[in-house]
């Protein structure tokens, strides 16, 4: 039997969380704002500060922490900061490819992929190019 070969690799792009960056930009400013004019107390704008960093960190820190692989043989998605979770689903098994992409992710050129097998399915999400992964795992799957 031949060694399984990396063929696909793929992460979550960033920009796929736009409003949570755009949001958490806001709140930025807002407790810049605030430190600035003395509007706040000093606490409330630190408040508003570390929530604004944490939601540019987490979006950015779960993208980093996923990653999408297409194999010879399988599709594998892994995932997680501190607990990690790996699926798994053999190319012989997908039965169906599913594109979903929003207004802004079209726009944006992203898309979820859903794979679906026999007995589970794995959502490819935020993926650059979804088409060109959709067609590159139909050709292997052979449907």
């Amino acid at each position: 039997m031949a060694a399984e070969m990396k063929l696909l690799s793929a992460s979550p792009s960033v920009k796929n969380w736009p409003l949570s960056l755009l949001l958490s930009a806001l709140l930025v400013l807002t407790a810049a704002a605030g430190l600035a004019l003395q509007v706040f107390g000093t606490n409330a704008a630190a408040l508003v500060a570390a929530a604004g960093v944490a939601l540019t960190v987490i979006p950015a820190m779960r993208a980093a922490n996923t990653e999408y692989s297409v194999t010879s043989a399988r599709i594998t998605a892994r995932s997680g900061v501190l607990s990690k979770t790996e699926v798994s689903i053999l190319l012989s098994e997908v039965l169906e490819l599913r594109l979903r992409r929003s207004p802004l992710q079209r726009a944006m050129g992203l898309g979820d992929l859903e794979v679906a097998g026999e007995t589970r399915s794995i959502l490819l999400v935020g993926l650059e190019d979804p088409e060109q992964a959709r067609d590159r795992i139909h050709s292997l799957a052979g449907k």
